[in-house]
């Protein structure tokens, strides 16, 4: 028989290890338990009369609304989560919260509510159980709290977590945001909510949540913790499967870890771990012009909102004053309002922000213009912070860590004054999409073999580019990885990747890209690849996707064009900017302007079966989704006129302000086996030169007027720190 004269945390941990008698009816451990616990509730209380009073205002009007958006699987229900906490607070208050309690309660009394789960959005039900248990009758306790142990113990046929390490990287194990049926597999998150809101009252399934407690804790002190670390801050799917799940529910779980097994995540995690890069990587992934995430990997361009919501935890572990800027610009631009309820969520602000914490952005708190994701193998950097009208770019190389993970490695994205250089295929789905599901959609060099065949044939052509992974098992896959990482806020920022692994071994030895980019006025990138196929006769395509049309000149070498929205809303910068790209190497190449009207999803233009535009409707499979936001309506095909097994691609790209005038052109330098170009950026004289064989590496030298301000080679390795 449990001790209910235990310290709350004293029988949560004692639940966790070991399968007790179940309580007596009508007994229950202390309540919540479940990321709020009664200290929090206090300072809740205190926080509502006070500095957060009028927030508290708008979640007691949206939790009077009654239940919202329980009848669609996909929501998330935000009021019903804020009318649990209203009925915590008021009754903290010495007020009647009664009436907020009994909304939940008089659906779940429903007969169409009492089966196992209550029916819908699993883990937020439990949340709510947890949150409103002293509200219930003892009966109710004991009927409801058996109702959701029977979810726990027979979702997924066992209540134990018994996941391999790989596992931990899987969005629907986590469960989706919805914390419903659809794609639940595992539901690490839901089985911890409800196991730790009903042990002592899940009556025959008492046995079956204590199970899941202790099967939790221990799998994820021993894999879960380090998983997560080892993939870092960049969700291994970025923002669109991230955000259809781990981006939300991981944090809360974590919080739930926190207050339930006597483990705090956030302070065990390692310094360059999921939880402690988790606001870094949503603010680099940012666009200034329309702070928006960018769309890389299998994702989707929008606000951070799953990062906004969770925000307030970070804020509150780490005294994140950025983490608090988050949450008060979606609060201020209105990102956490759905369509369901006309009022912002604010449950997580009220329940975990501190009341002392100022908001401070990336530039008070002087966050480099630059940063490195180790795990993820993702450099993000920018010009300016907090300027709309300023420079950004991403460029990539990393593992896979989960099956909807695309193969885009070596792929980079540029803005400033909207999207300059982006991915085509607009939101195309990459089981699916002939077009999407390939490499096509990515800045990457293509090497056609025609004997090369694509992993899941049926909706991939052979399009010349990376293997394809999607949907295979075996995590972490190796595709391709940095080797080299430098930055200086006052100059550059550089990065260099061996992708050879990340394409058939039939068709290539070697693959590597090296990406520069120059800070001033212009500014200025730098990309230099090495390819060398296993035959001269396998032809070599430099593939870049763009929202404008370009201007191609005479002399073949050099194109231009000017920003665009990409079929984006939301744009709070000023004016365009205008790109001017120069190839200088190979010496001799085609450079084909593709798109428009008809042509904007071309196959690759060696592969006799793809010469066509790949939007029609094939099999019954949609493909309107191509021409959603970011649309990328043009590309730039680079191929050398005579074939040969090794190639150097050597571009350099301006980037300046509209109306740029005369941008000066590179000069083609080759030294010491090295080759690369000199330009000038304003007042500065640039030398970059590049390595054509050996370890990615090369030299840099930038002066202004008689002093030199860089000189030195590039690195060959990543940092130690």
């Amino acid at each position: 028989m449990l001790n209910f004269a235990w310290t709350r945390r004293e029988w949560l941990r004692c639940a966790a290890a070991a399968p007790l008698a179940a309580a007596a009816p009508g007994e229950t451990a202390v309540h919540p338990r479940v990321m709020l616990t009664p200290e929090l509730v206090r300072e809740i209380a205190a926080k509502v009369s006070g500095p957060f009073a009028a927030e508290y205002r708008m979640m007691t009007e949206t939790a009077r609304l009654g239940p919202r958006g329980l009848d669609n699987q996909w929501s998330i229900p935000g009021a019903f989560m804020e009318a649990g906490l209203a009925w915590l607070v008021e009754r903290e208050l010495g007020r009647d919260g009664r009436p907020f309690a009994e909304q939940i309660l008089a659906l779940w009394r429903q007969p169409q509510w009492q089966t196992p789960g209550l029916t819908r959005h699993f883990g937020w039900q439990g949340l709510l159980f947890d949150w409103i248990c002293d509200a219930m009758t003892p009966e109710e306790r004991a009927r409801f709290g058996e109702l959701l142990g029977e979810w726990v113990a027979t979702w997924w046929n066992t209540s134990l977590v018994n996941i391999p390490r790989s596992g931990w990287w899987y969005n629907q194990h986590w469960g989706p945001g919805h914390l419903d049926i659809a794609n639940h597999r595992v539901a690490l998150t839901a089985k911890l909510f409800m196991s730790l809101a009903t042990a002592g009252n899940a009556g025959r399934f008492e046995e079956a949540v204590r199970a899941n407690l202790k099967s939790f804790d221990e799998k994820f002190r021993a894999d879960g913790q380090s998983a997560l670390d080892e993939m870092g801050g960049v969700w291994s799917e970025s923002s669109g499967h991230g955000g259809y799940g781990p981006l939300l529910v991981i944090p809360l779980a974590m919080e739930a870890v926190n207050s339930g097994l006597g483990l705090d995540p956030f302070a065990a995690g390692d310094p360059r771990g999921f939880l402690r890069e988790y606001i870094e990587a949503s603010i680099y992934g940012l666009m200034p012009h329309n702070l928006k995430l960018a769309y890389i990997d299998d994702s989707s361009s929008g606000y951070p909102v799953q990062q906004a919501r969770c925000a307030p935890l970070f804020a509150r572990h780490y005294g994140d004053p950025v983490a608090r800027w988050l949450s008060d610009l979606a609060l201020e631009r209105h990102w956490m309002r759905s369509s369901s309820v006309p009022q912002d969520e604010v449950w997580q602000r009220i329940a975990f922000l501190p009341a002392d914490l100022k908001p401070k952005s990336p530039r008070e708190c002087g966050w480099p213009l630059a940063r490195l994701f180790r795990g993820a193998g993702h450099v993000y950097m920018l010009g300016a912070w907090d300027d709309p009208n300023a420079t950004w770019a991403f460029f990539g190389a990393g593992p896979s860590y989960a099956g909807h993970s695309r193969d885009d490695e070596g792929h980079f994205l540029i803005t400033r004054r909207g999207q300059l250089v982006n991915r085509s295929g607009g939101q195309g789905h990459n089981d699916n999409c002939y077009y999407s599901g390939g490499s096509l959609i990515y800045n990457i060099v293509t090497v056609y073999h025609p004997g090369e065949r694509m992993r899941r044939s049926n909706y991939n052509e052979n399009d010349g580019g990376l293997v394809r992974h999607v949907y295979e098992q075996q995590f972490p896959i190796q595709r391709g990885h940095l080797t080299a990482y430098w930055h200086d806020d006052r100059l550059a920022t550089y990065a260099a990747a061996d992708l050879t692994q990340g394409y058939w071994a039939g068709k290539v030895r070697e693959v590597t890209r090296q990406f520069l980019y120059l800070r001033g006025s212009p500014e200025c990138f730098v990309i230099f690849d090495r390819v060398e196929s296993t035959s001269a006769e396998l032809p070599k395509v430099w593939f870049l996707h763009l929202p404008a049309e370009p201007v191609v000149s005479g002399d073949g070498n050099r194109a231009t064009w000017t920003s665009a929205p990409a079929g984006d809303t939301g744009a709070a910068s000023t004016g365009a900017s205008r790109a001017v790209l120069e190839t200088l190497a190979p010496a001799a190449v085609s450079i084909t302007k593709r798109g428009g009207a008809g042509h904007d999803f071309w196959g690759h233009p060696h592969n006799p079966a793809a010469q066509y535009n790949h939007t029609l409707d094939k099999d019954g499979i949609d493909q309107s989704a191509y021409r959603l936001p970011p649309y990328s309506p043009w590309r730039l095909e680079v191929e050398p006129t005579v074939r040969a097994e090794r190639d150097c691609f050597l571009h350099v790209l301006f980037v300046a302000d509209e109306p740029a005038g005369d941008i000066a052109p590179a000069e083609r330098i080759e030294r010491d086996g090295m080759l690369g170009a000199r330009f000038s950026l304003g007042g500065r004289a640039v030398e970059a030169l590049f390595r054509t064989a050996g370890p990615a590496g090369g030299r840099l030298s930038i002066r202004e007027g008689s002093e030199t301000l860089w000189d030195a080679d590039l690195p060959q390795s990543l940092p130690q720190d």
